[in-house]
C-alpha cells in the first residue's frame, strides 16, 4: 500500500491493500463501518488474483446492519465458504478503522464518498498492532452469517427451478441497489417469487427450494405470496396433482405482467407502498 492515499473510494483502498499483500498473508481489518465492510466484500469478491486471507473484526450492530442487505451478505457468504474471509465481533471502543498487514498499518478516515488511508511501516508499531488485534481475534467467537452463498443460490436455482427463472432472478438483482425488504427495497423472498411468477413456477417448488437453500422458510414464502397476491402483484392458479391438494402456479398480474425486467423493482415498490 502506498504511504498515504487521499480521496479514494473505500473499495479502491481495500483493493490496494489486498494487491500489496502476499497471498499467504493474513490481513486484519478492525472496526470497519458498514461502508467499509461492504467495500471489503466488494473488493475481495472481485479480486482476480490469489487473495490473502482476511480477518474482519467489527461491532455486532455494524455486521447485522450490513448483512441485512442480501446484495452484501450473499457474496460475503461465498468468501467465507471459500476460506477467504472470517468474521468476528469486537465490542470495545476502537479509535479508528485499521487495516493491518504483515508490514503496514493503515488508519482509514471516511468523509462522504472519499476515504483517506494514513499508513505506517514502522516495524515496532506494525508488530504491536498485529499482536494486539490477533490477541483480540483469538478471544472472540466467529460471527455466523445465515445468508447462503450466491454461487450456491445460482447453481441450485437453475437446477431445481430452471434457467429462465435464474436469468430473471439475476436480472432483477442487477437493477437494484439493495435487497433489505424495507420501504425502499424488495426482500429477497419477494424477488424470488416475482422471478418464479414470470415463469409460471409452482409455489411449492420455489418455496421448497428457498427453504432447502436457506433463504427463508416455506411459511415465509407462503406469507409473502399472500401479501403479493393481496396487493395485485401476483396471482395463483390451482394445478391438480395425482395425490393431495392442488398446487398453486404463480403468475404475474397487472402492471408487472408485461413489464420490462428493468422496471420490476420500481413498479413493485409503487404497488407495495
Amino acid at each position: 500500500m502506498r504511504s498515504n492515499l487521499y480521496n479514494q473510494s473505500a473499495t479502491n483502498i481495500i483493493s490496494d491493500a489486498l494487491d500489496d499483500a502476499n497471498e499467504d498473508e493474513e490481513i486484519i481489518i478492525a472496526n470497519p463501518s458498514k461502508k467499509l465492510i461492504k467495500a471489503t466484500v466488494d473488493a475481495a469478491y472481485s479480486f482476480d488474483e490469489t487473495i490473502p486471507k482476511i480477518k474482519l473484526l467489527a461491532s455486532p450492530d455494524q455486521l447485522k446492519d450490513t448483512f441485512d442487505d442480501f446484495l452484501i451478505a450473499s457474496p460475503c457468504a461465498d468468501l467465507i465458504n471459500n476460506g477467504i474471509l472470517k468474521l468476528k465481533t469486537i465490542t470495545q471502543d476502537v479509535n479508528s478503522t485499521l487495516i493491518i498487514s504483515e508490514n503496514t498499518t493503515a488508519s482509514l478516515v471516511t468523509i462522504g464518498d472519499s476515504t483517506t488511508a494514513l499508513t505506517s511501516e514502522e516495524d515496532e508499531f506494525v508488530g504491536n498492532a498485529r499482536e494486539e488485534y490477533n490477541s483480540q481475534w483469538e478471544a472472540k467467537a466467529e460471527y455466523t452469517l445465515r445468508t447462503p452463498p450466491i454461487t450456491k443460490i445460482n447453481e441450485t436455482l437453475a437446477e431445481d427451478i430452471g434457467k429462465d427463472t435464474l436469468e430473471d432472478f439475476q436480472a432483477i438483482l442487477n437493477t437494484v441497489n439493495s435487497v433489505t425488504g424495507d420501504d425502499s427495497s424488495l426482500s429477497i423472498v419477494t424477488i424470488c417469487l416475482i422471478a418464479a411468477a414470470r415463469n409460471n413456477v409452482l409455489l411449492y417448488d420455489i418455496s421448497k427450494w428457498g427453504e432447502d437453500i436457506g433463504i427463508a422458510s416455506k411459511a415465509t414464502f407462503s406469507r409473502t405470496k399472500t401479501e403479493l397476491e393481496n396487493c395485485g402483484i401476483i396471482e395463483t392458479e390451482k394445478v391438480p396433482i395425482d395425490i393431495g391438494r392442488p398446487r398453486l402456479k404463480l403468475k404475474l398480474t397487472g402492471k408487472l405482467e408485461e413489464a420490462d425486467i428493468n422496471e420490476i423493482e420500481k413498479i413493485a415498490l409503487s404497488i407495495l407502498d
